[in-house]
């Protein structure tokens, strides 16, 4: 027998399970949840048992299955409160009475502590970037609202250093990537850099995004610039109704799949948006499935991630998430920048990588060239060297991201508020 975390057939939410290997068959539920898809264990190797069951809610969340552990976490939890994500690193000592913990959070750019048990002590042990001023660093928030078509949605609200009353902020929303991603409680590079520059920053947490079980991920299938766009304008329009953001003064900014947003919202929400920041976005959804299926029909030696066959297992998932090229050709077309540049009604800055093997830079060049057919301006940064997913050691790279997108941000919505100035 093996604990194991499975999504089970017909269920909806991933969840923590014994599973008989001799039967094959799930002799317990450990931990399910109906809302999250339940993603870590903390387990006892000696003893063979779960000590908790972890996932990502609004914030990092675990469940204890174990008294002991389950009266030691809450006096660490209690110590460090509600605002931090609290995971555990290891134990050791006499009877495992000495722990480890990590702690994260919008104002905790990582920090570790040590839990002595006996001695009833919780002492921190290194924090990263202590030279880092709190009083310089964003704060988090978490805001419900209502989408057009009545589903309850959520997502987190960043707000400048020093500002204390949210109001009439000029704000950048940030959709996440994937689209079977999802944003999480703390750091996260592009919110915490335009936030600290006096933005307000709001990241949704859309249908088709991971981590809220499969029927959340598939009702975003086939809705690629329909209801997963409407769901990232509804909370934006929420913010503005809310006096919350300054409808003249807002603008989106994606990377991926939030590209993708933030091309489509280009001509989409032109009444919404007055700039669109465009980083690894596709903008043309058959070229791209063009691209999954049969490669780089320009160079037929290209090492790039294209040329999977129409039979494999990535163009399958792509074509039920976006739509098949043939079928929903109409749907695609509609729904794709560069089949639309003529309608692009606000600036727009593309970033992306020369090597990036997930979404090629075509996809870019793409758009560039159906906008200068459109006598429109538009204007491509080009990361050279850059892959799709670029590490935090590749620092030129991620400045010019924030310098390219921050400056671009400010000629179309001016600057962000002072710090302290509400």
């Amino acid at each position: 027998q093996v604990f194991v975390l499975a999504r089970r057939d017909n269920d909806d939410t991933s969840a923590l399970y014994l599973y008989d290997t001799a039967t094959g068959q799930y002799v317990e539920t450990v931990e399910s949840n109906p809302n999250f898809d339940v993603s870590r264990a903390i387990r006892d190797a000696d003893a063979r048992t779960i000590l908790a069951a972890c996932w990502w809610a609004e914030r990092w969340t675990c469940n204890a299955k174990d008294a002991e552990f389950g009266r030691r976490w809450s006096s660490i939890t209690h110590a460090l409160g509600d605002n931090l994500n609290i995971e555990l690193i290891g134990r050791g000592g006499e009877n495992n009475n000495r722990w480890l913990v990590a702690t994260s959070g919008p104002q905790d750019l990582g920090s570790y502590y040590l839990y002595d048990a006996d001695a009833r002590t919780l002492n921190m042990v290194f924090g990263a970037r202590p030279e880092v001023s709190h009083a310089l660093l964003p704060t988090e928030r978490v805001v419900h609202y209502t989408a057009s078509d009545g589903r309850q949605l959520w997502g987190y609200l960043w707000l400048p250093p020093g500002v204390t009353d949210a109001r009439n902020l000029p704000t950048i929303v940030v959709p996440h990537g994937g689209p079977e991603g999802r944003d999480v409680w703390g750091f996260d590079p592009f919110a915490m850099v335009y936030a600290s520059r006096g933005y307000a920053v709001f990241q949704p947490n859309f249908r088709g995004g991971g981590g809220f079980g499969r029927q959340f991920v598939e009702a975003g299938w086939r809705q690629w610039g329909q209801r997963m766009q409407d769901d990232v304008s509804d909370g934006a329009r929420y913010l503005i109704q809310q006096g919350i953001a300054d409808a003249n003064r807002m603008c989106i900014v994606g990377w991926s799949y939030g590209g993708y947003v933030a091309f489509t919202a280009s001509f989409q929400n032109a009444d919404l948006y007055k700039c669109s920041v465009a980083g690894a976005g596709i903008s043309d959804m058959s070229a791209m499935l063009r691209w999954v299926r049969d490669g780089d029909a320009h160079n037929p030696d290209s090492s790039t991630g294209g040329g999977q066959g129409s039979n494999s297992m990535s163009y399958r998932y792509w074509t039920a998430a976006m739509g098949d090229p043939g079928s929903d050709r109409d749907m695609l077309v509609a729904h794709s920048a560069a089949e639309n540049a003529d309608r692009v009604g606000m600036p727009l800055l593309m970033i992306h990588g020369d090597e990036d093997q997930t979404v090629p830079i075509e996809q870019s060049l793409i758009m560039q060239r159906a906008m200068q057919r459109a006598g429109k301006n538009v204007r491509l940064v080009t990361l050279h060297g850059i892959e799709h997913h670029f590490t935090p050691d590749q620092g030129e790279a991620w400045r010019t991201v924030f310098t390219e997108s921050l400056g671009f941000i400010q000629q179309n919505i001016g600057p962000g508020v002072a710090p302290g100035s509400q």
